[in-house]
């Protein structure tokens, strides 16, 4: 596996092989790396408009190619606090020009921004959290892979799809801010906890 390490603060990268960071490192961002590859979610606490914080997990489908016999188009919400019952889909476009579902590659978002991404191939999709409207869709010249978002909500570092670089984008409004391009088939995103590094796989 190989990795670049870019640094937020200072405008340069690192391309970096995995197997030589120090352990704790290594654990610390290559099982997450498996995990956004193997499914699509993730939790959130929310508050909702009364004042209790609520706990959700949100499954976003097709997540294995374009399959909806696995649980169809959409994103998926599950109540954690409660058995992981099923509370509600949330719609969302993300369809190919004859209007099937394009198969979902990433999911993130923040409980303080009240906004979850989704990309497929070919789009990132931005939904409101308190009222499940999809503010924006959009779509970028080299496709979409497995995302992150920095801590704060405010920057999102978008893989191309297996090409050459990331978009860094404003998670506002999905505007392009800068690019990277280690040119190493991007797939997948891991932020690191302090938002300074974002590690690039």
């Amino acid at each position: 596996n190989r990795l670049v390490k870019y640094d937020n603060n200072a405008a340069h990268q690192t391309r970096v092989d995995a197997t030589t960071l120090p352990q704790n490192e290594r654990d610390a961002h290559m099982p997450s790396m498996r995990v956004l590859a193997t499914i699509a979610l993730m939790s959130l606490p929310l508050i909702s408009q009364g004042a209790e914080l609520k706990r959700y997990l949100y499954v976003a489908q097709p997540g294995i190619r374009n399959y909806t016999e696995y649980g169809g188009h959409g994103v998926i919400v599950y109540d954690i606090a409660k058995d992981y019952k099923f509370v509600r889909r949330i719609p969302f476009s993300g369809l190919k020009d004859d209007h099937t579902p394009e198969n979902v590659k990433g999911i993130c978002g923040n409980a303080a921004t009240g906004r979850l991404y989704v990309s497929t191939i070919n789009h990132l999709i931005c939904i409101d959290l308190l009222t499940d409207e999809v503010l924006w869709e959009r779509q970028y010249e080299f496709g979409c892979d497995r995302m992150s978002l920095s801590p704060d909500g405010s920057i999102i570092y978008q893989p191309s799809f297996e090409k050459d670089c990331w978009y860094v984008l404003d998670a506002t409004t999905g505007d392009e801010i800068a690019r990277v391009t280690p040119k190493s088939k991007a797939h997948n995103t891991v932020y690191g906890n302090d938002g300074r590094y974002c590690y690039l796989a």
